[in-house]
């Protein structure tokens, strides 16, 4: 009973990044149950551009080195998360994810493994049924939106506009008069910017 899908060396001892990286890019489909729906092991390369990932008795994904996730659907099983990552041996531990859909139940859907973890995971897109833990992983520029899928968190890119708002936040004396339009109060009286 092992992973449905698997990519990489369960043991990389003897092999090379230059020699022995394995690589898979996974399109479509329907994957359903192993301990895990996907594995990548060790010197293992992988992107996701879709699919349906779910039944897993751990998490949907296993990550041990370098895994790009564009799109797909993922599916925890209860009380499990849905991507794993971690480093271990010749794995480095490398995760992005730029879209997608992740649905998991009361937990975080990313996760560290225990003992081996790796931080080393970039979120730029996404749909996700939590939030916990989401935030530390994400690229600059991008921020968690509740609005645009009620009941979940999508993964957007922060605007011009919100950029300018968190600037202008941090500036003592800054205020909105209108959309853009600021005024700032200084010893010599009050200026107004349009930006």
């Amino acid at each position: 009973f092992s992973s449905l899908i698997s990519n990489g060396w369960y043991d990389s001892e003897g092999k090379t990044p230059e020699a022995d990286s394995c690589y898979m890019t996974i399109n479509c489909g329907t994957f359903t149950g192993g301990k895990y729906c996907f594995k990548n092991d060790e010197l293992g390369n992988v992107t996701i551009n879709g699919g349906v990932y779910s039944g897993a008795a751990n998490v949907s994904v296993l990550n041990w080195h370098n895994m790009t996730i564009n799109n797909g659907v993922f599916t925890a099983a209860a009380a499990k998360a849905n991507v794993a990552n971690g480093t271990y041996g010749q794995g480095v531990g490398h995760l992005v994810i730029t879209g997608g859909e992740f649905n998991a139940t009361n937990v975080p859907n990313l996760t560290m493994i225990n003992g081996y973890a790796s931080s080393d995971i970039a979120v730029s897109g996404g749909v996700f049924t939590s939030k916990t833990g989401l935030s530390n992983y994400l690229v600059d520029g991008y921020r968690i939106d509740s609005e645009i899928n009620p009941g979940k968190f999508t993964v957007v890119k922060v605007t011009p506009e919100e950029q300018l708002d968190e600037i202008m936040a941090n500036i003592p004396g800054a205020n909105e008069e209108s959309d853009n339009v600021f005024a700032f109060t200084t010893t010599d009286g009050t200026i107004s910017l349009d930006f």
